[in-house]
């Protein structure tokens, strides 16, 4: 019986939970967010699925909510292995609780490079109604296994 005990106890140590993102109507099956470093605001990470399609949300900090903010144009991820991938434009793209919030689409050949590597840093842009673009360079100075998460996430 104690054994049984110990083992009913033990199961949710080693079990994996995924995580679900909200965004507006809809949810999505999410990795961890990981803390990328940037000295303005830090910009969160976080891996989302939809059907067949993976995507990459940013999340960052602005309080001037009257200037409209947003996570908006070119998104450039820099790989350890020297590798550049370039997203043009978010598919998605909202302003909550003092949070700019955009998620990028990533094809599968930037999945596998993702996986192949590891991602260094995250250039993005935060522009607002005044036309003020900030672009920010945010970096993994954790040195969070990315690679390893994505590729378990997607299989």
């Amino acid at each position: 019986m104690k054994k049984l005990l110990v083992l009913l106890l033990f199961i949710p140590l080693i079990s994996f939970s995924q995580n679900l993102t909200f965004i507006g109507e809809n949810s999505y099956p999410s990795t961890e967010e990981f803390d990328f470093d940037n000295k303005e605001d830090d910009l969160f990470v976080t891996f989302l699925k939809d059907n067949d399609k993976t995507m990459i949300m940013l999340k960052t900090l602005d309080v001037l909510a009257y200037k409209n903010p947003s996570i908006n144009g070119k998104m450039l991820v820099y790989l350890d292995n020297g590798k550049v991938i370039s997203v043009s434009k978010p598919s998605y793209r909202d302003y909550v609780d003092k949070f700019c919030i955009s998620i990028y689409p990533l094809t599968k050949s930037d999945v596998d490079a993702i996986i192949n590597s590891n991602i260094n840093s995250i250039r993005y842009a935060l522009d607002d109604d005044y036309d003020d673009i900030r672009n920010r360079v945010a970096t993994n100075i954790a040195d969070y296994p990315i690679n390893n998460t994505l590729e378990s996430f997607i299989n």
